[in-house]
């Protein structure tokens, strides 16, 4: 669970790789994103040697993939990553990248963004 103001580490091939929360879309009053949920964010840093399609203060749009605070199934199991984790999409939500680096969840694929589950190197 992140808020506005949070650094999210990007880990696809977009060439980004900060990004920094500037608006949430779900819920009401939205302030928090959770894992799986589409956020806005702007562009802070971008990898270096490395052509990209965004430039650094650009806005888009980004999902949640993974959060240092521990996120927890219905079945009871929760799971902690080391770094908050995004991954860039298009205005149509569809991914930018065609990689992502590291495992995804498994819930991610009972969400709309079932392109985005087999992009990953595997699931979690």
């Amino acid at each position: 669970m992140l808020q506005k103001g949070s650094w999210v580490a990007v880990i696809d091939n977009s060439g980004v790789s900060r990004l920094k929360i500037i608006g949430c879309f779900e819920g009401y009053q939205p302030r928090f994103v959770n894992a799986n949920q589409i956020f806005l964010a702007s562009v802070q840093r971008l990898r270096p040697r490395v052509l990209t399609k965004l430039k650094k203060g650009e806005l888009s749009k980004a999902l949640l993939l993974q959060t240092k605070k521990n996120y927890q199934r219905n079945s009871g199991l929760s799971f902690k990553a080391g770094i908050s984790t995004a991954a860039l999409l298009t205005t149509q939500e569809r991914p930018v990248a065609t990689r992502l680096k590291g495992f995804i969840s498994k819930d991610l694929r009972k969400t709309r963004h079932l392109r985005m589950a087999f992009l990953g190197a595997g699931f979690f």
